[in-house]
């Protein structure tokens, strides 16, 4: 201790603390000590080989910390890694919790076995064999190496051989031009360097077949029912029916992914023919399927995975925005500050870029002006008189495909109970529920079986409602310019304007959800009480009491387990709720179509079936002031009788109401028109 004490007397830490000075002993002793001789490479593991190269690779780390992919080198065999994708949600086998999700980079589909919705399940080299239905894989529950050979290190015994195999004989049946080491296996991707076969856009085109397909989602009734189905090679199909008919249904299965979609037993066959090609989907939701955090690298997602890059792949972007109407778009815009019109064309260019040889379309012009709808129309038909591909649409609204189909599929309660040319459809079928082409909306009334209470009722006729000026800016551009609005009790509104022109932005201020860049937006004595004059500044409970906002997603804003829960929640939540609202609510389903699912899980009904429950709890609320965002989206002729009473009824009971749509034929029914038009003459979410 004696050489100890005097070596501290002359040390820094003689004036610290006894902790310290037993940490500088500890310091100077380990000082003394001879270097431990360090192990050659060639006697290190593999493992700890590879945890070195990758922490000289820290700058290829996500920056957010996020659970994305993230950008980095490309990887060794495959395509450019994308950014962002949520693994869980692209599709992958089995589906990971979302305590599971896994920061990783971005591989090849085929390596993978990553299906995402809307890319579909058939990618393969020209004149190749599909890499394998299931993923490499089985379970993904440790962050993978920052590179492919890192990847490859942690697939047990039985992978790591499967994946040596699949690059020698690659996806192709031939070997690559440079064979690997067993430990940089890796299989053959299409369309690099490392593949003698090429990948080409113009592939040949599938037909697709179902044979007996039933489909019976758990605890609920069978949506599809012995469905028989053979769609040829080019062929232009539309699907219609009535709403909850099973038209979403059939498209996702024909498309492969049903299962992955909902819990269910699925029976019978279903396939995509012998044929080689591209199956693309597009969802009754559009928005679910951008995967990328930008325009650009979201069209780019599926011919990039195709191995298309470099110039070809930014011409093929440029092409398929300009195909859909949004040309003006920067490459670098936010996906997420798009309106619902635009993030359903950009879901649709992204499925044009890949040059399908089998296109599943679910109401793809459903949120979308009448100028936009003629030019995405032309588009889609466009590409599928170029590729030869496999047309299937489904849809209410008839009359813009009429022209362009070769044959008509009718369902009823999952079947299908006609099948044939549209002139023999034209001859035979007299639907009260189809818009045929030339049918007018309906003229009988429906009568609400709803009494709104009559203490929101105004006596006066003072607005509750006032804004001037209002306009909505972000950091990525205007949203909103100027718009003047002020809702009046008894007023039906009618926000109308291109797709992207700020509707919904409008009806999101008038909510409360968004707080005002310029303008003023007042609410009057009778709306907010003792609260402040600004809606945004009101609390979640006094918002939902004082106002009713059906958005453009309703599926977004369930939270009940049954479909009466859900209907009755705000009245419960505001403690307006009595026992006599239960069979009142039970009538108001019947009114608009629901009443065969009074006990269903909302997220088990159709999209259509979605927007009239909002519609009902908007109109079981009881709020003063509805905001409704495209209510008749979706809907058959006899539902949107419905949806039309419903509104008739809020107006004749002193409702103030704000409705956005596009519907043209639902504007007679509003008493004030108002036209919202772009920024500088774009169309701006």
């Amino acid at each position: 201790m004696g050489l100890a004490h005097g070596r501290f007397r002359h040390c820094r830490h003689s004036r610290c603390s006894v902790r310290s000075r037993i940490l500088g002993l500890g310091c100077s002793l380990r000082s003394r000590l001879p270097p431990v001789p360090r192990l050659s490479t060639d006697h290190r593991t593999r493992r700890r080989r590879m945890d070195d190269r990758c922490r000289r690779r820290r700058g290829d780390r996500s920056p957010s910390g996020g659970s994305h992919a993230h950008r980095g080198n490309r990887l060794r065999g495959g395509a450019a890694a994308r950014q962002p994708v949520l693994a869980h949600r692209a599709g992958l086998r089995p589906a990971l919790r979302r305590r599971d999700r896994t920061r990783t980079r971005a591989l090849p589909l085929a390596e993978m076995g990553l299906w995402p919705l809307g890319v579909g399940h058939r990618l393969r080299c020209a004149g190749a064999e599909l890499l394998g239905g299931e993923p490499l894989l089985p379970g993904l529950g440790a962050r993978m190496e920052a590179d492919q050979r890192g990847f490859r290190n942690r697939l047990g015994r039985r992978h790591r051989r499967r994946s040596r195999v699949a690059h020698r004989e690659g996806p192709c049946g031939k070997r690559g031009a440079r064979r690997l080491p067993r430990r940089e296996g890796a299989p053959c991707a299409p369309g690099t360097r490392r593949c003698p076969c090429r990948v080409s856009m113009h592939r040949a085109s599938t037909h697709l077949r179902a044979r007996g397909l039933t489909w019976t989602p758990w605890g609920a009734e069978p949506t599809l029912v012995g469905i028989d189905l053979e769609v040829g090679v080019g062929e232009r199909v539309l699907i219609t029916g009535a709403s909850g008919s099973g038209k979403s249904t059939l498209l996702r299965a024909l498309a492969g992914v049903l299962v992955d979609y909902a819990p269910g037993d699925l029976t019978g066959e279903v396939s995509s023919g012998a044929g080689e090609g591209v199956v693309c989907l597009l969802l009754q939701n559009p928005t679910d399927q951008v995967v990328a955090g930008t325009v650009g690298r979201d069209v780019a997602f599926g011919p990039e995975n195709l191995g298309i890059t470099g110039d070809s792949l930014h011409a093929i972007v440029r092409r398929s925005l300009g195909s859909v109407g949004l040309r003006h778009l920067a490459p670098d815009r936010r996906s997420t500050h798009l309106s619902g019109g635009q993030g359903q064309r950009l879901a649709l260019a992204g499925l044009l870029a890949m040059q399908p040889s089998a296109l599943l379309l679910d109401e793809p012009l459903a949120m979308l002006d009448h100028e936009s709808a003629a030019e995405a129309r032309t588009a889609i038909v466009r590409v599928a008189e170029h590729s030869g591909s496999a047309l299937v649409i489904a849809d209410h609204d008839l009359a813009g495909w009429w022209p362009h189909i070769d044959r008509v599929i009718v369902l009823e309660h999952g079947r299908i109970v006609f099948d044939g040319s549209p002139e023999d459809a034209s001859a035979h079928l007299h639907s009260p529920e189809l818009w045929l082409p030339g049918a007018s909306p309906p003229a009988e009334p429906i009568e609400i079986a709803w009494q709104p209470d009559p203490a929101a009722e105004a006596p006066d006729a003072e607005p509750r409602l006032s804004g001037y000026g209002l306009g909505y800016s972000t950091s990525s551009g205007t949203r909103l310019a100027s718009a003047d609005i002020e809702l009046k009790p008894g007023d039906g509104v009618a926000v109308t304007g291109p797709s992207g022109a700020g509707k919904t932005t409008l009806l999101r201020l008038l909510a409360g959800w968004y707080r005002p860049s310029r303008g003023v937006l007042m609410a009057s004595t009778s709306l907010r009480g003792a609260h402040p004059q600004e809606p945004y500044r009101w609390a979640s409970k006094d918002l939902a009491a004082r106002i009713a906002f059906m958005g453009q997603n309703p599926d977004r804003g369930i939270v009940a387990k049954t479909v009466l829960e859900e209907v009755l929640l705000t009245r419960r939540l505001t403690g307006r709720f009595t026992r006599k609202d239960i069979p009142r609510a039970g009538r108001l389903l019947e009114c608009l179509a629901l009443d065969h699912a009074e006990a269903r899980n909302p997220h088990t009904l159709s999209g259509g079936e979605q927007r009239r429950l909002a519609i009902a709890a908007a109109v079981a609320s009881d709020a003063p002031v509805v905001l409704l965002d495209e209510p008749t989206v979706g809907q058959d002729r006899s539902t949107w009788r419905g949806i039309r009473a419903a509104i008739e009824l809020l107006r004749q009971h002193g409702r103030s109401l704000a409705v956005s749509t596009h519907d043209a034929r639902l504007s007679p029914f509003l008493n004030i028109h108002a036209e919202i038009r772009p920024v500088s003459g774009e169309h701006r979410s």
